[in-house]
């Protein structure tokens, strides 16, 4: 079998919901149960992610921060801090946020980011998206989002940040580069794009 050719567990990390829907749906399916023993702790070991406490993950400490963005099986989100062991860089990864609660731009105070990644769900430059926004972010909140980061003292003008998650309604990625290109902060965002490295 594929497991036997493995050294160690694989190690996956989750917030205590994400590994409740792992148990309700891949264990629990009639297609994915027979999944469970391959995913037995022999092959595959489950680690907790707390949203504010920072998790030793390898090469990385992680820190899960909780994002607004809610499904039909998810209260929330789980948006992610990664700092290297090997360079101290931060990376903060906040897709599916929709404008976090002012408790979690709080607790991100004292956080430096190297990098910021964010979603772009609703391109909608200089109008509103017209369903609302709620579990996801037009163009006004996700610039809403980097001046918080930027208020906190999160991020500044030597930052690199970048949206993505982005769908096909409101502008093109051309029109949205020369929106930000334009944009009037003391920051600068490259929306993202295929084969993009950071």
């Amino acid at each position: 079998s594929v497991a036997e050719h493995i050294p160690e567990p694989l190690n996956l990390w989750f917030s205590e919901e994400g590994i409740r829907v792992l148990e309700d749906s891949l264990y629990t399916c009639k297609y994915t149960a027979s999944s469970k023993d391959y995913f037995g702790e022999s092959n595959v070991k489950l680690h907790v992610l707390k949203h504010y406490e920072e998790t030793d993950c390898g090469d990385y400490l992680v820190t899960a921060i909780p994002g607004f963005h809610r499904t039909a099986y998810e209260n929330l989100s789980n948006n992610l801090i990664f700092k290297s062991k090997a360079d101290g860089k931060t990376l903060l990864y906040a897709l599916d946020t929709g404008l976090y609660p002012d408790e979690a731009f709080e607790k991100l105070r004292g956080y430096r980011f190297d990098v910021a990644i964010t979603e772009h769900t609703f391109p909608t430059l200089d109008k509103d998206f017209p369903g609302g926004v709620a579990v996801h972010m037009d163009t006004k909140h996700t610039i809403m989002f980097f001046d918080k980061l930027r208020e906190i003292g999160c991020i500044d003008n030597t930052s690199r940040l970048f949206v993505t998650h982005t769908s096909p309604f409101g502008s093109n990625y051309k029109e949205q580069c020369e929106y930000f290109e334009k944009l009037d902060r003391p920051y600068r965002i490259t929306v993202a794009y295929d084969g993009l490295k950071i």
